[in-house]
Formats: C-alpha cells, sequence, structure tokens
C-alpha cells in the first residue's frame, strides 16, 4: 500500500518563505480534493549529502580564475562537509474539527575549510601620509584561514490541521540549536584610511575566534484564520493567494558566545547591534552588552509592547501573504512506484530558475518531499526525498548522535522562519557581529586575492525546552 498521507509542517515554514506578486491565473479543472486521514497516517522525507563534491566545482573555478595571475598563488583552498536532513509526521488525533499531527526533524552540519593565499601585492605595515592605496610600498604576504563549524538543529511538536479544509491552524513546538564553530586567520590585513588628515594606517593581525550557541525553545504559533496552504480543490496550472494572522507565543532560553574576541571588537560590535535593533523599532533593548548573551536576560520592547523579556516571547501577531502555483509532476516515491503529485512553489508569471518546491501526492494525501528545481522540467539539484517513516525515523537518531555538540536536541525552524522572525533578526546581528570581528569601524580590507573565510554567522540561543502538549491538549 502506498505510503501515508499528509502534509509536513517543514514542507509549511519553507512554503512561509515564498512570496510573489501579480494577479491570478484561469484554473483548470479540479484534480485535487481536500485529503482525509486515519490515525497512524505517516510521511517522511530526507536527505544525506556530501558537501565537498557540491562546492568542488566553485573552489576550482576560483583556482583557474587565479592559476594565470603571477601575483597571487592559491596554496591551499579546500573544503570538506556533510548534511543530513530528516522530518516525519504521523498523525496522532484525529477529532471532527482537526487532525492532530506529531512532527520530528533533525538537521545537521558539519563543514571544513582550509585556504591559504600567497600575494605579492599585499601593502607593507605601517602608517603613511597619503590617501591612496597606490603611494603604500608592496610585500609578499601570505593569509591562512581555517574555519570549523558543527551544527545540530533538532524539533519535535504537535500541528493541528483543520478536518473540512485541511489547513493549518496551529503548531507547539519544542526545539534546540546546538553550534560550535571556530575560525582561526593568520596576516589579515586591515587599512585604517583618515580622509581629514590623509593619513593611511595599515596593519596585520592574527585571531583566533570561537563561537558556540545552546539554545532552547517551546514555541506556539496561531492562524486565524487557518493557513490554507492548498486551496482545495488543486488544480494543475493554477496559482492563489495565502492570506492569514499569526500570533507567536512562548519561551526561548540558552547562551551565544564568542570566545577571543578583541575587546574594543567586541564593544563596537554590541554598539551596533543595539543601533541594528533602535532602528528597527525597538524602543527598549537591554542585555546585550557583551558575551556571552544570555537571552534569559535579553529584554526587547518593540514600541509599547514586550516582544522578548525574561526568555519569554510575548503573543506576537503579524500578517502572513503569499501567493503559491501549482505544477503537475510525476514523482517515484518511496514505495518506487511512480505517482502523479502537484509541485507547489511560489508564483512568478514567468518561470525563474531555480526555485525551492514541495510536492503534494493525492494518492498519499499530502507532500510527500521538496526540492530545488532548476529547469522547466521540474529537475532537482537537491531533493528532501520520500522515504519510509521507519526509515527517516532511524536517520532522525542517527544524525542526533552524529552531530551532537554537546547534547542532542529540538532544530529552530519555527523560531527563524517564522514571524516574527527573532531567529532571522538574530542572525542579521550575526552578520554584523563577523563585520565588527574582522575590521573595526573606519577600517577597510585590503585589495587581495581571494579573501580569506570569516568566522561563521553566530546565532542567539536558549535550556531545555517544557514538554510539548499532547495533541489533546492543543
Amino acid at each position: 500500500m502506498a505510503q501515508v498521507r499528509m502534509l509536513p509542517a517543514f514542507a509549511l515554514l519553507c512554503a512561509l518563505l515564498l512570496m510573489a506578486s501579480v494577479g491570478l491565473a484561469p484554473r483548470a479543472s479540479a484534480q485535487a480534493n481536500v485529503p482525509t486521514h486515519a490515525l497512524g497516517d505517516a510521511v517522511a522525507f530526507g536527505v544525506q549529502v556530501d558537501l565537498g563534491p557540491l562546492v568542488q566545482p566553485s573552489l576550482n573555478l576560483l583556482k583557474q580564475q587565479y592559476a594565470t595571475d603571477p601575483n597571487t598563488t592559491i596554496n591551499e583552498l579546500n573544503f570538506t562537509g556533510k548534511l543530513d536532513m530528516w522530518h516525519t509526521e504521523e498523525v496522532t488525533e484525529v477529532t471532527s474539527p482537526y487532525y492532530g499531527i506529531r512532527e520530528r526533524t533533525a538537521f545537521g552540519v558539519e563543514a571544513h575549510l582550509r585556504a591559504s593565499v600567497t600575494s605579492k601585492n599585499l601593502p607593507v605595515a605601517g602608517t603613511y601620509g597619503s590617501c591612496s592605496l597606490a603611494d603604500i610600498p608592496i610585500a609578499t604576504k601570505t593569509v591562512t584561514a581555517t574555519l570549523d563549524i558543527l551544527l545540530l538543529e533538532t524539533s519535535s511538536g504537535i500541528s493541528r490541521w483543520g478536518v473540512s479544509d485541511f489547513a493549518l491552524q496551529q503548531t507547539r513546538t519544542n526545539e534546540t540549536l546546538d553550534l560550535s564553530a571556530s575560525f582561526a586567520g593568520r596576516n589579515l590585513p586591515e587599512i585604517d584610511v583618515n580622509i581629514t588628515d590623509c593619513r593611511t594606517t595599515v596593519s596585520y593581525r592574527d585571531v583566533t575566534y570561537r563561537v558556540t550557541a545552546d539554545v532552547d525553545s517551546h514555541l506556539v504559533t496561531t492562524y486565524l484564520p487557518a493557513l490554507d496552504l492548498f486551496d482545495f480543490v488543486i488544480n494543475d496550472g493554477e496559482n492563489w493567494w495565502v492570506n492569514s494572522t499569526q500570533t507567536l507565543s512562548g519561551t526561548v532560553r540558552g547562551t551565544f558566545d564568542v570566545q577571543g574576541i578583541d575587546p574594543t571588537d567586541e564593544e563596537e560590535f554590541f554598539t551596533a547591534l543595539n543601533a541594528t535593533l533602535q532602528d528597527a523599532g525597538f524602543t527598549t533593548v537591554s542585555g546585550l552588552e557583551g558575551f556571552p548573551i544570555v537571552l534569559e536576560q535579553v529584554t526587547l520592547i518593540l514600541g509599547a509592547m514586550p516582544y522578548l523579556e525574561d526568555g519569554v516571547l510575548s503573543d506576537i501577531s503579524s500578517p502572513v501573504a503569499m501567493r503559491l502555483q501549482a505544477k503537475v509532476r510525476t514523482k517515484t516515491l518511496a514505495d518506487n512506484n511512480p505517482y502523479t503529485v502537484y509541485e507547489i512553489s511560489a508564483y512568478t508569471p514567468t518561470p525563474v530558475v531555480p526555485y525551492f518546491a514541495c510536492y503534494y501526492s493525492p494518492a498519499h494525501g499530502f507532500v510527500v518531499g521538496c526540492g530545488l528545481v532548476i529547469d522547466a522540467a521540474g529537475n532537482t539539484i537537491f531533493e528532501l526525498k520520500n522515504v519510509p517513516p521507519q526509515t527517516a525515523e532511524q536517520n532522525i537518531e542517527t544524525t542526533k548522535a552524529a552531530y551532537a555538540v554537546s547534547a542532542p536536541g529540538n532544530p529552530l525552524a519555527d523560531f527563524f522562519l517564522k514571524s516574527p522572525y527573532l531567529g532571522l533578526l538574530l542572525i542579521v546581528a550575526a552578520v554584523i557581529a563577523i563585520a565588527a570581528l574582522l575590521s573595526r569601524r573606519g577600517r577597510k580590507p585590503a585589495p587581495m586575492p581571494p579573501p580569506a573565510a570569516t568566522a561563521p554567522p553566530p546565532v542567539l540561543p536558549p535550556s531545555p525546552p517544557e514538554p510539548v502538549q499532547e495533541p489533546e491538549e492543543l
């Protein structure tokens, strides 16, 4: 018998990122109706990827570009890594108004980068009475960098889907993120230009950073009206609008730390971070003065409304509006049989590739995988393939063990991908952090061959989550 029926919230989270504009197209004849589910229905998909072969063509191209440059030598440029991503869902409750669906996800990444570049055109360290680099003598120097990342995100929770329309009403999720990353750079150039005095200072420094994150959250997201992602009946070639208001609440706990950072850089980072948050509309920002950052001690007040206070996310409402489209495809699923599926992605009036899509199977009653589509025929370069639920469950446990940083946890999918996008906000802040780590305000990096890798974007973090409510308590 064909394997299960049901749409994963993981696919939904990906869909929430897809937005577009423009008017509705005419609908074709109906082909897929609202599905029905029974207790125990389950679905799963996932992938295991060797990242090295995916990255190697880009590295080879970079090496070729500099192969004929007499002033630049790439001594070493190597990348290795792996990725595991697995997701399962199972119907654990069936009532007249809704289905209760249990979800589990594990996402792990391990990556290692080694780079060494020798250039004959790097400026000599010193202070010069000139505003032009052309007036500064040059010398031969070798710049090296190493970057190591180990990341584990896992989640478990319950979602509620309407029986009459199979629209998403609510999710309750326990999530954890564990990150360990280190960056070491040698002979990293810095240039400080004083325009007023027309004076340029060139210096080189060695840095070693270690970034750690340990975040736990318990999140509840409610949609009103229910998020009708599929707008049944689904037709080949149609597109539709999805509109709702989502309200997020819950708790986030944990720490985010950067070790090895220069005190001046640390001060400048937090000055920039606080300014960015205030520019974004936060009238009160506290608890962001230095590393480590303890989320339970961070307060963010948006206007007059508490956003994050003492580890508690208040009821934060925001609109959801996206436009999706459906195309009929054929997919071979876990039982090795071909099925007619609907490829659902962001609507665009003219095809744009690559794009992210998920696959709804009428025979199973829902999303059975997702992929990165690269052409009009629907071919993919990365795909979360449909697998038997028991296979994905085993791989979830294997991923949690293989990528464990300190202890197995659960991902921050909703935390980073759902409004009010606290996680994304913190990632933006992390980008500022990297700039602060490698260059103090007013300095500009020296022109040089391929830049050394920078420290990975840190992710802000939370402690063990509260147990997820059982379906009957949703």
